[in-house]
């Protein structure tokens, strides 16, 4: 008789409960998602008889489970008329352009700046570099909604001199990058000549200055307006992608940007015709990963805006719950809609996600 291995024995065991247990979280995860869809296509009546049936089975396990499970396929006929009933009602065109308006902008300039950000974080040498990392790494604590008082208040009186600020910073990353400096210097001598035209302008008016100042001191009100949505949504994003980004570039070899510089190309040439190219994998998991956030965002939509034509989608769903009845049928039609786009941009870029979240795990 053969021996029994028992090492082989516990291997199987412990593979069997290992796959058991993740069936029932996987079950556990796709339940809603099955049940929402079920839900989409019932008629409001057909809801509320599951809920009847579900009530008069309750003292019962079996039979509770059962009607549980049987609430996962929907009685004909099947009301695929409530996704275009939800679609009208909810306004779902107006919004849904709204909101792909909102993604991609966030997503563009979101990359954009981390990416230039996390190169300079990665590759430029300057003071203080590692502790304004370390900076943009602490406001990972503090999340969006924690902050919207303050966002409300700066929105409402947004200074001029900010975005001033903002120029002469991107003025002074390109010329640390290397390149444009001739476009630097030309912009920074016609400011410098802006500047004395103006100061001997002021020399012959006594307000002058005044006017100056009064100017730089400005505030303009950004609530209710799609700038004031699309900036701390970039801004909020920013830490994380940094971190993300920083640590893909460091992966690449330096010997590469050693051999383009050798060829003449500048430092800002590099980033745009090696590093971006080779960078694809981690710009496709933080794009993604922004994306999902201001498809999903709805709090600070509504803090900011008054005016409905500016919503995003998720608001849209407010349409089917009353005050003292929710429309559970179109409302669960119209979440299904709001996350279809999301599952078709994973698909599409599912390869490097995937690639991109392994990117860096093994080194050598």
């Amino acid at each position: 008789m053969k021996k029994i291995d028992k090492g082989l024995i516990k291997k199987i065991a412990t593979n069997t409960v290992f796959h058991l247990i993740l069936i029932v979280f996987a079950f556990m995860v796709l339940f809603p998602v099955f049940w929402g869809v079920s839900t989409s296509l019932r008629t409001f009546e057909g809801i509320y008889q599951v809920s009847t049936d579900m009530d008069a089975a309750s003292g019962n396990i079996f039979h509770k489970s059962v009607q549980l499970f049987k609430s996962l396929f929907p009685p004909a006929p099947i009301q695929w008329h409530n996704y275009v009933e939800a679609w009208h009602t909810g306004h779902f065109s107006k919004y849904f352009g709204n909101s792909l308006f909102y993604m991609i902008t966030v997503v563009a300039f979101m990359l954009f700046f981390s990416s230039l950000g996390a190169y300079a974080f990665a590759r430029l040498k300057f003071p203080g570099k590692e502790f304004i990392f370390y900076l943009f790494l602490a406001s990972l604590v503090m999340p969006l909604p924690t902050i919207f008082i303050t966002i409300y208040i700066l929105l409402q009186n947004f200074p001029i001199y900010l975005i001033l600020i903002f120029l002469i910073l991107s003025s002074l990353l390109i010329f640390s990058l290397g390149s444009y400096r001739r476009l630097f210097w030309l912009a920074l001598g016609i400011l410098i000549v802006a500047g004395g035209s103006y100061a001997v302008m002021a020399a012959r008016s006594p307000d002058g200055p005044k006017k100056l100042l009064d100017l730089l001191l400005t505030n303009i009100n950004l609530l209710n307006t799609r700038t004031g949505y699309i900036l701390p949504q970039i801004a909020s994003g920013l830490p994380y992608t940094i971190f993300l980004m920083r640590s893909f570039f460091e992966e690449i070899p330096v010997d590469l940007e050693d051999a383009a510089r050798i060829d003449g190309c500048s430092r800002l040439g590099i980033y745009f015709k090696i590093i971006l190219p080779l960078s694809r994998p981690i710009l496709a998991v933080t794009g993604i990963f922004g994306a999902l956030s201001v498809w999903k965002e709805f709090l600070f939509a509504v803090v900011v805006f008054s005016d409905n034509s500016k919503m995003p989608i998720q608001t849209g769903l407010l349409a089917f719950q009353g005050t003292y009845k929710t429309q559970w049928n179109f409302l669960m039609a119209g979440v299904i809609i709001t996350v279809i786009p999301v599952i078709i941009v994973y698909v599409l870029l599912q390869k490097h996600i995937i690639s991109g979240l392994t990117a860096g795990a093994v080194k050598g």
